[in-house]
C-alpha cells in the first residue's frame, strides 16, 4: 500500500519522515493546462486541479497490485503477492461465487463491491497488457467514442469518479463523485462529516481481509 494508506490506517505515523510521494507535471507549454477552473475550462485544455486531484487520489491508495501482474507477464500471481487495500474490494462474478477477491490480471470484469462481492457498484479497468487496456489502478473507462474526439482525450463523461483512467480536454472536468468518496473511505480515510457511510472503515476493511484469506488466484492468458 502507500505510504499515505498507510499512515491512515494507523500502520505508519502520521509523523513519518518519509515521502508519501511526488508528482511532477510537464511544463512545456504545449501540455496545455488550464491553471484556473473557476471560470470554465478552456476548450482542448486539461484542467490542471482535476489532474493534480487525480493523481493525489492515487498516493491515497487508489492503486492496484493487478498492474504489477499485468506488467511482468511469465510470472504468477504468487511471485507478486502485491494486493493493495483497494484489491480487497476488488471481485469479479467467478471470485464472489467462492467468497474471494479476484486479483487477475485478464480481460474478465472487474468490479467493487463492499459486501464481499455480492453487490457490484462500479467496474474497475483491468490492465493495460492482458486487461482493457487502461491500468488497474482506476474505475473502468467510460470514454465514448461516438462524442467525436481522438480515442484517448476526448469527451468523458466520468461517469464512476476522478479515478478514471483518461482525463477529457475541456470543456468538461473531473468530478469527485460518491464512489470515489466510497473507495477512499473503505481504505481508511475518513470525511470530514457525520454522514459517513456504514459500516465504517474497519468492519469493511476485515470484511475484505476475509476475502483475501479465500484469494482465487488465476495464472494469466
Amino acid at each position: 500500500m502507500t505510504n499515505a494508506n498507510a499512515k491512515a490506517l494507523g500502520l505508519l505515523s502520521g509523523t513519518n519522515a518519509a515521502l508519501d510521494a511526488f508528482i511532477t507535471f510537464n511544463s512545456n507549454p504545449l501540455a496545455n493546462f488550464d491553471l484556473d477552473p473557476l471560470d470554465g475550462i478552456t476548450p482542448f485544455f486539461f484542467d490542471l486541479l482535476g489532474v493534480a486531484a487525480h493523481e493525489i487520489g492515487h498516493m491515497l491508495g487508489f492503486v492496484s497490485g493487478v498492474d504489477d501482474l499485468d506488467y511482468n507477464p511469465g510470472f504468477s500471481a504468487d511471485d507478486y503477492p502485491f494486493v493493495n487495500t483497494l484489491d480487497l474490494f476488488r471481485y469479479s462474478t467467478d471470485s464472489a461465487g467462492l467468497n474471494a477477491i479476484d486479483w487477475t490480471a485478464d480481460a474478465w470484469d472487474k468490479y467493487f463491491s463492499i459486501d464481499g462481492g455480492a453487490t457490484p457498484l462500479a467496474q474497475f479497468s483491468t490492465g493495460t497488457v492482458f486487461g482493457d487496456g487502461r491500468q488497474a489502478s482506476h474505475w473502468k473507462d467510460d470514454f465514448d467514442e461516438s462524442k467525436g474526439y481522438d480515442a484517448h482525450y476526448g469527451f468523458d463523461d466520468f461517469n464512476i469518479g476522478l479515478m478514471d483512467p483518461t482525463a477529457p480536454y475541456g470543456p468538461a472536468a473531473p468530478v469527485i463523485t460518491a464512489l470515489d468518496i466510497l473507495a477512499f473511505d473503505v481504505i481508511g480515510w475518513d470525511l470530514r462529516s457525520s454522514e459517513v457511510p456504514e459500516p465504517g472503515s474497519l468492519a469493511l476493511l476485515a470484511m475484505g481481509l476475509a476475502g483475501l484469506a479465500a484469494m482465487r488466484r488465476r495464472k494469466q492468458a
